[in-house]
């Protein structure tokens, strides 16, 4: 009888997570248990780097022959562009300051042959091809949309696909902010926030973390949603074909503050950041809910390669904290973000044991 009750209740639940008049494959994709157990375990190896970098937030290797220094403030560049293996410094980039051409804070993001930097206080961004990074003379252009555009990718040669920082739904708290998740923009228009996002209710903002994978010759555009731990995918016309779920529940809970302002209050570490390529793209993730008196060097972390129809091709196991990372072009490696035992940032390169 039980086990009865346990498949009746398992058909509703499938049916329950489609939505009515759609395709069949536009269901909730849960992810088995087994991309932890059957996962390839991963070895690092730090990769020493002489020069001070107290200020430096991620790091990059592309191509397995350009290594990014990416810092968070300072009084010198953004970018600090040096050779790999050998680490020699090529170039600098991108000065911190309030004059032009300058940035006081930064986001970023790989993509393909790409790195994007974004400014989310004087809220300008700037897409940099990693092979101009190689001539010192470079000058980088940023462009003012004059809206929060946190999360993005490539749409078109002259356009972006952005998340909308106000699409925000939470059944527990009763908040709804009917928005859609995704809106394409020119590259170099000085944009209306209101015109482009639509009408809110409520400031949401600081809680859409995510990240937005475009790929025009698959006719997809993929939304990671790092704290609901979610891949939704969607066609070109920016339609919702498929939902992934990975895994665990972590709970989350939101406050309403004054200002009818959202604000997380359950911190997380689900998805930490992705990567993509022609064929396939990557998830770091971790699923687990911040604990201050734990040493972020302690959680572990999972990076799932997919093809572009969400078919879980790979998982691999680290056992720290991935913060950001890139993929080699040998087979079953990767260059990561993480942290040591004194919660400083390092560069690892992650090889199968």
């Amino acid at each position: 009888m039980k086990e009865k009750l346990l498949l009746f209740l398992v058909i509703i639940s499938i049916l329950f997570s489609c939505k009515e008049n759609v395709a069949s494959d536009d269901c909730v994709v849960l992810l088995p248990e087994t991309i932890k157990k059957g996962a390839i375990s991963l070895k690092s190896e730090v990769i020493e780097f002489k020069e001070s970098n107290i200020h430096a937030s991620e790091y990059f290797v592309y191509n397995d022959s350009v290594f990014i220094l990416c810092n968070y403030s300072t009084n010198e560049e953004a970018l600090n562009v040096y050779s790999y293996p050998s680490l020699k410094r090529i170039a600098d980039f991108i000065p911190f300051g309030k004059g032009p051409g300058e940035i006081s804070s930064a986001k970023y993001f790989i993509r393909n042959e790409s790195i994007m930097v974004f400014d989310p206080n004087v809220r300008v961004n700037s897409i940099l091809h990693i092979d101009s990074l190689l001539n010192e003379n470079y000058k980088p252009i940023f462009n003012n949309h004059g809206i929060y555009i946190a999360a993005y990718d490539e749409y078109s040669k002259d356009s972006l696909v952005v998340a909308n920082p106000y699409c925000f739904e939470d059944d527990e708290s009763g908040i709804m902010n009917e928005a859609d998740r995704l809106v394409i923009i020119n590259k170099n228009n000085k944009l209306n926030e209101l015109e482009v996002y639509g009408k809110h209710e409520y400031l949401t903002q600081s809680v859409t973390l995510g990240s937005v994978l475009s790929n025009k010759t698959k006719n997809c555009i993929i939304f990671a949603d790092h704290n609901n731990t979610k891949l939704e995918f969607y066609d070109y016309d920016l339609n919702l074909n498929k939902h992934i779920k990975i895994l665990d529940e972590l709970d989350i809970k939101y406050d309403i503050s004054s200002y009818d302002r959202m604000v997380l209050g359950t911190s997380v570490y689900g998805i930490t950041n992705t990567y993509k390529e022609d064929e396939f793209f990557y998830v770091s993730y971790v699923g687990s809910k911040c604990d201050r008196l734990k040493p972020r060097s302690d959680y572990d972390t999972w990076i799932l390669k997919f093809d572009w129809d969400g078919n879980l091709i790979k998982s691999y196991h680290y056992d720290k904290l991935i913060i950001a990372f890139t993929v080699s072009n040998v087979k079953d490696t990767f260059y990561a973000t993480t942290y040591d035992s004194d919660d400083l940032y390092i560069l690892v390169k992650l090889t199968k044991k």
